[in-house]
């Protein structure tokens, strides 16, 4: 979630009320920011983050999170061994578009034909 998604869903909470209690969710650990790129923050519940990886639509800037098996796992243990770093978490962006934005930009004409190259 956004900042200006957290701010809409307020009605009438102050946006300097909603920045100071992200600052501080995140401050004591039980959310925290992802960046991406041209895409600006969103937030995630810690305890969720860990290893989940993202589908970011180039379109519409929709994101999704994959939460699937992680094949960094393995190599997150290995480079904790090694290092002695803790608490390593990662972020694995997938930038695509999605079906709502590709089937906007198909013609009505060109719909049929899309569909047969899917089947």
């Amino acid at each position: 979630m956004s900042l200006a998604e957290l701010e809409a869903a307020g009605d009438q909470c102050d946006p300097a009320t909603v920045y100071r209690t992200v600052k501080r969710l995140q401050q004591v650990g039980l959310i925290r920011s992802l960046s991406f790129v041209e895409r600006g923050a969103r937030y995630t519940l810690a305890a969720n983050s860990e290893t989940i990886n993202y589908l970011i639509c180039e379109g519409c800037g929709k994101v999704e999170a994959l939460e699937t098996f992680s094949p960094f796992r393995g190599l997150k243990k290995a480079l904790m061994e090694r290092t002695g770093f803790r608490s390593l978490s990662h972020d694995l962006e997938f930038y695509g578009i999605c079906f709502s934005c590709l089937w906007s930009n198909i013609s009505e004409e060109n719909r049929e034909s899309f569909w047969r190259v899917l089947r």
